[in-house]
């Protein structure tokens, strides 16, 4: 079961020469996020909060930042988070008001106690105190956790030489729906491609005009995960713009022309 970091409960830890679970197929330099985004990939598994509560009470009418860490991870996790709350900080959005995070570990050693930790250095990274309702850390047994990230395409691998876990770095969006809309890779996400991001997967249920104008301007690029400027409607918009300066100027010549009297 996916646990929150309020469960008292804790998941057994692994023993010296224990392997957890992985979800993966390919050898541990293959670890990748594979792309399912598309209205056939409903991150919806039967996963409980503790009360036998499925992840579907964290979807309501706004989107979800989906994010796959382990909390004890030494290295690359806390810097997917970081780099994260850094862009969400840099956004007019909040928390809880036009999104909602979700922060799920995929080793089942780690315990709700170690996702509090998490959450608090998380949350003040952010620099929204009153995001603690809106930023869920979950730990999970080796099924829940399995179910989930197979859903969504995340492939993670344990290296018994390292002792540590191989995998992607990135973050994924959701729909209201609980269907993948975009991916992010990497550990620093740009404010832009977030916001364009939460956009589209709210149906356009956040955002401003000009937030649809860039989005017409642009395009999501699921190999790079970002999205890019499309040259032909730049020119396009660019275009229509100009043809209704002139016009608005002819407008105003026209009524300010003086007018000279007819003699008789």
């Amino acid at each position: 079961m996916i646990t929150s970091q309020t469960q008292s409960q804790c998941s057994a830890t692994r023993s010296p020469g224990e392997r957890p679970a992985s979800n993966d197929r390919p050898p541990a330099d293959h670890a990748t996020v594979s792309s399912r985004a598309g209205p056939g990939a409903s991150a919806d598994p039967s996963q409980t909060n503790g009360r036998d509560v499925t992840l579907r009470q964290y979807f309501d009418t706004r989107p979800v930042i989906l994010s796959f860490v382990y909390f004890r991870c030494p290295m690359l996790c806390p810097q997917v988070v970081q780099g994260l709350a850094r862009s969400l900080a840099g956004l007019t959005f909040k928390a809880g008001r036009q999104y909602t995070l979700l922060t799920v570990s995929f080793d089942p050693g780690d315990r709700p106690s170690d996702a509090a930790e998490k959450k608090k250095i998380a949350l003040a990274e952010l620099g929204q105190p009153d995001a603690g309702d809106a930023w869920h850390f979950l730990t999970g047994d080796d099924a829940s956790i399995a179910a989930l990230t197979n859903a969504v395409g995340f492939v993670y691998r344990w290296d018994p030489a390292s002792r540590q876990f191989f995998h992607a770095a990135g973050i994924m969006l959701l729909t209201p729906e609980g269907t993948l809309s975009r991916y992010f890779y990497g550990i620093q996400f740009s404010s832009v491609d977030l916001r364009l991001g939460l956009v589209e997967a709210s149906h356009h249920r956040v955002g401003s005009v000009a937030d649809t104008v860039l989005l017409y301007c642009s395009h999501y690029d699921a190999l790079m995960g970002k999205y890019d400027w499309v040259a032909t409607r730049l020119l396009s918009l660019a275009g229509i713009l100009t043809i209704a300066i002139l016009g608005t100027l002819l407008t105003i010549l026209a009524r300010s022309e003086p007018t000279h009297p007819r003699t008789p």
